[in-house]
């Protein structure tokens, strides 16, 4: 077994309920930090007075569950030639949490009469089983009001103190028990990474699991508001959009890993003065 291993098997066996329930709150924090992070992507604005849903929007329209392949590939075609459509994309059935379709096409269209009609001929075809409108605008989402986002930016910075504030209190305890074993690697004149190197690994560890965590209530998430539009998962436009659900996912991992290296930083300082 390589010594950082070895020493940070240790540094984890040696922690206590009240540190190990402390840096738990820690994950909880971070994982609230990348929800409210996840927040400013995912809302759009409401729609203007006097604009109905589905105005320059989107249709999402599900599949007949007995469709063949064939058939499908034959619709997207149509789709992809139809010179009222902007953009199309095909949802996987393992996407939905319905299990009575096979699959869905979210169709993005660029004015409102032709999202009506395509919303007709769609409702029309013998293989399209239901067509939902969305209140996506094929662009970006509206931008956030000013006093929300002035709101999430607040509670992401009080987040993130939050999150330093307990993971001090936390990895302290963590320290304090692993005291006798620092001291006598410190004694044995051993390199300090030896023993802030595993520090750190454990407040990246931290933050891979939060991001982890978001990341798996991210998605049934997606898949269920893809489900159902009516449902209040629904007003969560930014969750209809595969492509920003991905981006989001890829962005909070990025942030939870640095959040957990902010953690593991803060737990290395808290080793060197405690060996000062």
């Amino acid at each position: 077994m390589s010594t950082f291993l070895f020493v940070f098997r240790a540094l984890v066996g040696s922690l206590r309920l009240r540190g190990a329930l402390l840096l738990l709150a820690t994950g909880i924090l971070m994982i609230s930090v990348l929800g409210a992070f996840s927040t400013l992507f995912l809302l759009e604005a409401p729609p203007p007075a006097g604009t109905t849903s589905g105005s320059e929007g989107e249709l999402i329209a599900y599949l007949d569950a007995m469709l063949p392949t064939l058939d499908i590939e034959h619709l997207y075609v149509d789709l992809r030639n139809d010179p009222r459509i902007a953009r199309v994309s095909y949802v996987l059935p393992q996407q939905l949490t319905r299990r009575d379709v096979s699959g869905a096409f979210i169709v993005a269209t660029s004015t409102q009469p032709d999202t009506n009609a395509v919303a007709d001929d769609l409702a029309a075809n013998p293989s399209i089983a239901r067509v939902d409108r969305t209140a996506v605008h094929s662009g970006a989402l509206a931008a956030l009001p000013g006093s929300l986002r002035t709101g999430l930016l607040l509670g992401l910075l009080v987040g993130i103190a939050l999150c330093l504030a307990v993971a001090r209190f936390g990895l302290g305890d963590a320290l304090r028990s692993f005291d006798g074993q620092l001291r006598i690697l410190h004694l044995a004149g051993a390199d300090p990474w030896t023993y802030y190197a595993p520090i750190l690994a454990l407040g990246i560890g931290c933050g891979v699991l939060a991001s982890a965590a978001f990341i798996a209530i991210l998605y049934p998430m997606h898949m269920a508001a893809l489900s159902d539009v009516e449902s209040p998962l629904g007003y969560a436009q930014g969750l209809l959009d595969p492509a920003r659900v991905q981006l989001v996912a890829v962005l909070t991992a990025l942030i939870g890993i640095s959040l957990g290296s902010l953690v593991g930083a803060l737990g290395v300082g808290l080793a060197a003065r405690r060996n000062a």
